[in-house]
């Protein structure tokens, strides 16, 4: 039943009236305590009861007491009350019998009500009267059949079930209410039982107690003092029952004779090494000194022993041993472990000799040596290293498995003792060498064998190691990756794009793979040693995305190379894309269906680019289609089409350089190829336009000639267009040409203009009469003196033509003839001359240019290029060009002072240039300032006696508060000693010097070098005496005027 357990022991907690039989288990301490005492003392009477004599007189001579009771010595009555505690009173699982009452009734009226709620339940048949029915006692008869018996017979039957079971239930609560009234006795015969289980297994376990502590007191057992000898030694300082055998003590040793022990001894540790001994063969490398041999092993330890004995079979003796490998302590503290090497040595040495001595030793080296590892390999992993490499210890071997986070196969080193056994066939063996540490690697799984890594013995570095496998494990993935890009793209098979694996340098502790996508990007990928993380450079979005899924491939080898390949097409296009848009085109989206671009480009295409240029015609673009195998280059031409766009022609563009499926996106190439491009929808606007027009004209091709270095030399191959002039001056103006020009007229093309988007074609023709004519008048009209001959350059929107604009450029000519009179009256040599701008060469050599513009509405400008001398005094000389002189004065400014700039500019770029400066006044005035010593000259342009001279003096000398170790009179003696003096084009006046425009160089010069010569060469007694002043202190405010 539920509550009632089924031995014995449970029919101690039953409770009977709600009292336990054996005492409350809800006692408390005093309680109880309380109820053990008294019954010792019911206890204490019983006995004095039983012991007790009608007569009154107890059998140890005590009497009954008035009451009718005896009375106990104090003595027993003390030792009865010091009996032990009552045995422990078992109270776990007592259960009250009220509660097992409780729940039976509880449990009887709840299937009662079950049963009842079943009887209802059940079915009632239906009532069939019948004419011989009649009715008995109120119940109905059919056919003498009651028609409810089965219904009455089957609620009978639960019923009964019912009351039989619970009447069992009944019983069983009898029995144990009955039972229950001598439960006190059962709980005591189970307290008891208990008590005696437990005794007997105090007394089991008392002999392993006993022999566990003879085993620990072995160690602390101290032999049995002699206190009678010891008292006896201590007060006379020996013992009587000693023998005395006579022996006299030795003398001490003087340094000689330890000198001379100690030499035999060497003479017979040389000879018994050499002669008797068999000496391993790591223990030949020994020498031998103060009486001592001393072995060595290399990167491994060093060990001293000694003889006692001439005999050459007598016993070495261990001396001292040293570690030759760090980091470790080079020498053994006294203490245990070296009593304990030293015992174990002197038994080998005894047994086996130098063999047994060199095993033991060669063995215990080795085990220490994976220890130090495994210690520094536990740092690691708490250092930089921690959650990136594991290790474990099987016996003496440490596995060491690093890059835990990363995806793949696992990796890991094992370093070791192996046996040194090798083996000499399938199953031979040779005999058993000498162990040593090895290392093996297994890289994603898989053991990499004649692997080279680094593995010091005499120093060890758990870190280098690591950093050695990683390095190589870094160098295997990089060159297989490259390897595989080579595989999968023609571009890195053909070497058109490299990707090369660079060793460690200085800068980069590891290896690194450098890829190029582009001609003009590339990618640094490198792996990070510690966590085996990709990491790629420089960042960028597109590398952040290639790396992120690098770093997630279980597969680096296999999978990384598609990757790359794959970004590299999108660079490619998001660097054309950036570059075109530069340049000024217009990037197109959706130009044709899906279908059309199937059909046009080639299968292994990636991407697809679409451009135009502003300026062109909207049916024209340009597509780029990017794949494994590079890049291609496509002029389209869309029309509309009932389904969308398509494409009605299309003509690859012809590279013809040798790199072209790779080639460098920048701003050059794609000016080459729009030029390229937008030649060949040009010349098909001509020719369209002639056509029209009925014009003679005819198509040729470009002859291969060397053409200027300002000619795109990727326009060559575009065909020439031949016009004769007298069918096109009929077609517009037929009086304009025809008197002076010849018939034939070449119309080339010649690129794009960059901002414009506009087309340019040069137009070739020969005058009748030849114009003297020798410079260029400008960028779109050139002549030739001689010959006659003139080109003209013209410019319209790629697919317009360019004939209606070649009659308007020819009544410009007139114009520009003035200006080359003008040209040729200042004498300069013209590199380029228009109606907008003129450059000149105002000097050969060194070559010099300069640019004047000539803009309606503003004043004219002067531009020269980038190192040009005369940019000191640029804005002097536009304000003199749009002074009354102009052109003219301006020149011959150019002139007179370039011989000075020129010297100006040489001085500038000498070491110390910080110390020297040039503050132009004015273009015929500057002034020369040095900082150290603090001193500055003009020199102002002149005209003396109609000659046109520089005239140089100093206008600021050194003060003694500015230079305190400058020797001021010395450089003022020297100064008006050169201002004294004359040499070529130039004379010294005292205050000065006048110097010609060829002179002044020579002047300049002087004046440097001797202020250079005192900057130099402070004033000895002053030097010493002034102490050295920081080199901020030193530092002076120069103020710009």
């Amino acid at each position: 039943m539920p509550g009632i357990r089924s031995d014995s022991r449970g029919m101690n907690g039953i409770v009977v009236n709600g009292v336990a039989s054996s005492g409350s288990h809800g006692d408390s301490p005093g309680t109880s305590q309380a109820r053990n005492n008294k019954g010792q003392e019911q206890g204490a009477t019983e006995i004095d009861r039983v012991h007790g004599t009608p007569n009154g007189v107890l059998t140890n001579g005590s009497t009954l007491s008035p009451a009718g009771g005896y009375t106990i010595p104090s003595s027993a009555l003390h030792s009865f009350r010091e009996l032990p505690p009552e045995i422990l009173h078992i109270t776990a699982g007592y259960q009250p019998l009220s509660r097992l009452i409780v729940r039976l009734t509880q449990d009887t009226f709840r299937d009662l009500t079950e049963v009842i709620g079943t009887m209802a339940e059940m079915p009632m048949p239906q009532q069939i009267p019948q004419a011989n029915s009649s009715h008995i006692n109120n119940h109905v008869s059919i056919n003498g059949v009651n028609g409810r018996a089965s219904t009455s017979t089957a609620k009978r039957q639960l019923l009964l079930d019912f009351g039989q079971d619970r009447r069992a239930q009944y019983i069983k609560l009898l029995v144990l209410s009955q039972w229950s009234q001598k439960a006190a006795d059962v709980s005591k015969v189970i307290d008891l039982k208990v008590w005696l289980d437990g005794q007997k297994s105090l007394y089991n376990d008392a002999g392993g107690w006993l022999g566990q502590m003879k085993r620990n007191l072995a160690p602390a057992r101290v032999p049995n003092p002699d206190l009678k000898t010891s008292l006896e030694i201590l007060t006379t300082a020996s013992a009587s029952w000693l023998p005395d055998l006579g022996y006299l003590p030795p003398e001490p040793l003087g340094p000689r004779q330890i000198l001379k022990t100690l030499r035999n001894i060497n003479t017979l540790l040389s000879i018994r090494l050499n002669l008797y001994e068999s000496l391993p063969p790591h223990f030949n490398n020994f020498s031998i000194a103060s009486g001592r041999a001393t072995f060595s092993v290399p990167e491994a330890f060093e060990v001293d022993l000694s003889i006692a004995d001439e005999d050459p079979s007598s016993q070495l003796y261990f001396i001292d041993f040293r570690f030759l490998f760090s980091p470790v302590s080079s020498t053994l503290p006294p203490g245990r472990l070296r009593d304990e090497i030293e015992g174990k040595t002197n038994d080998l040495l005894k047994n086996e000799g130098l063999s047994g001595c060199y095993d033991f030793l060669h063995e215990l080296v080795l085990t220490h040596k994976i220890n130090i590892l495994r210690k520094q390999a536990v740092e690691m992993s708490k250092g930089k290293w921690v959650e990136s490499i594991q290790l474990e210890t099987v016996r003496r071997t440490l596995v060491l498995q690093y890059w835990l986070n990363r995806p793949g196969g696992k990796s890991w080193i094992e370093i070791g003792i192996r046996s040194g056994r090798r083996k000499e066939g399938k199953q031979k063996l040779r005999s058993k060498g000498a162990s040593y540490i090895g290392i093996r690697w297994f890289r994603n799984g898989k053991e990499v064998e004649n692997s080279s890594i680094s593995l010091d013995l005499g120093m060890l570095s758990m870190s280098a190691i690591l950093k050695s496998v990683t390095s190589l494990h870094i160098d295997y993935i990089l060159n297989s990756v490259a390897n595989g890009l080579a595989e999968a793209s023609p571009l890195f098979a053909n070497k058109v794009l490299t990707s090369s694996v660079t060793s460690p340098t200085a800068e980069s502790a590891e290896s690194s793979l450098e890829v190029q996508l582009t001609r003009l990007r590339a990618v640094l990928i490198g792996i990070e040693p510690v966590t085996g993380r990709v990491i790629l450079q420089p960042t960028s979005p597109l590398f952040a995305r290639l790396e992120r899924e690098l770093n997630g491939m279980r597969d680096l080898i296999k999978e990384g190379p598609t990757a790359v390949i794959r970004t590299r097409c999108s660079i490619a296009q998001d660097e054309l894309e950036t570059t075109a848009k530069c340049v000024g085109w217009e990037s197109l989206r959706n130009v044709a269906r899906k279908d059309e671009e199937t059909r046009v480009f080639p299968r292994d295409t990636e991407l697809v680019c679409y451009f135009r240029r502003k300026g062109w015609n909207l049916s024209w673009v340009m597509a780029v289609s990017i794949s494994t195998r590079g890049e291609a280059w496509w002029i389209m031409e869309t029309k509309e089409a009932s389904t969308g766009r398509a494409f009605e022609s299309c003509q690859l563009i012809p590279m013809q350089s040798s790199v072209s499926v790779a080639p460098t996106i920048n701003y050059a190439f794609l000016l080459r190829l729009e030029h390229t491009a937008a030649g060949m929808i040009s010349l098909f606007a001509n020719s369209r336009h002639l056509t029209e027009e009925h014009v003679t004209h005819e198509l040729r091709p470009a002859k291969t000639r060397s053409t200027p270095s300002t000619i795109d030399r990727s326009s060559t191959h575009i065909p020439i267009l031949y016009v004769r002039l007298s069918s096109l001056m009929t077609a517009n103006q037929p009086q304009s040409m025809s008197p002076w020009a010849k018939e034939t007229v070449r119309i080339i093309y010649r690129g794009v203009m960059a901002r414009a988007g506009q087309a340019v074609s040069l137009v070739e023709a020969n005058l009748a009469s030849p114009i003297s004519v020798t410079n260029n008048t400008d960028d779109d009209l050139a002549f030739h003196p001689i010959s006659g001959s003139f080109a003209i350059k013209l410019r319209a929107p790629v697919g317009e033509t360019i004939v209606p604009k070649l009659l308007s450029r020819l009544r410009r000519l007139e114009r520009l003839s003035r200006l080359i009179e003008v040209t040729r009256k200042l004498k300069l040599s013209c590199s380029t001359i228009s109606l907008e701008r003129i450059v000149f060469d105002y000097h050969k050599d060194p070559l010099l240019q300069a640019e004047i513009g000539f803009i309606d509405g503003i004043p004219m400008t002067l531009r020269l290029p980038q190192g040009n001398p005369h940019v000191r005094i640029r804005d002097f000389l536009t304000s003199s060009l749009n002074a009354a002189g102009g052109l003219e004065h301006t020149a011959l400014l150019l002139g007179l002072t370039r011989p000075l700039l020129l010297t100006l500019a040489e001085l500038e770029g000498l070491r110390d240039n910080n110390r020297f400066f040039v503050l132009p006044r004015a273009a015929d005035w500057l002034q020369v300032r040095y900082r150290q010593p603090d001193c500055s000259f003009d020199v102002r342009l002149r005209i003396r006696r109609d000659d046109t001279k520089w005239f140089v003096r100093q206008t600021r000398s050194p003060t003694p508060g500015s230079n305190p170790n400058f020797d001021l009179d010395g450089f003022a003696s020297a100064i008006k000693t050169l201002f004294s003096q004359s040499g070529y084009q130039w004379m010294g006046l005292g205050s000065g010097i006048v110097a010609g425009v060829d002179g002044v160089s020579e002047v300049i010069r002087k004046i440097h070098d001797l202020v250079e010569q005192f900057r130099q060469i402070p004033i000895p007694s002053e030097t010493a005496a002034v102490e050295p002043k920081p080199p901020e202190a030193n530092r002076e405010l120069i103020v710009l005027e």
